[in-house]
């Protein structure tokens, strides 16, 4: 269960404090216990968790910076780990997809950690 009233009590606290932004971590109102988790909760980003996300905002008057939201992907197979950002009249102001680089890294320096011989064996996992 996607825990999006959690996000209330601090939102609200921190709008009484005449805040104009609050900064929320990745994964600020779920981490899934089991594999696939995620996948099951995952929303497109107009959908009913985002629109309360918006409507908190909005009746806060204040900016939300969501750093993990667990966006619906491009199939049933796949969700983005996406970053938005609200304003305070609970409008979507930007997203970021989030990508994880070490397997970008891991290509590019790879054969400056490990000899040839043991790049070419861990290339071959990964193509398998």
């Amino acid at each position: 269960m996607h825990a999006a009233w959690m996000l209330t009590s601090p939102v609200k606290e921190a709008a009484s404090a005449r805040a104009k932004l609050i900064c929320f971590p990745e994964n600020c109102a779920f981490v899934g216990a089991k594999e696939g988790e995620s996948l099951k909760i995952a929303e497109p980003l107009d959908g009913p968790i985002m629109k309360r996300y918006c409507s908190l905002a909005r009746e806060s008057c204040i900016w939300l910076s969501l750093g993990g939201f667990q966006e619906k992907g491009p199939d049933e197979q796949h969700l983005c780990n996406t970053h938005v950002v609200i304003d305070d009249n609970g409008n979507i102001k930007s997203t970021y997809k989030k990508i994880h680089l070490w397997f970008l890294f891991s290509l590019l320096f790879l054969d400056r950690i490990y000899n040839k011989e043991n790049l070419e064996k861990i290339t071959q996992q990964l193509e398998a």
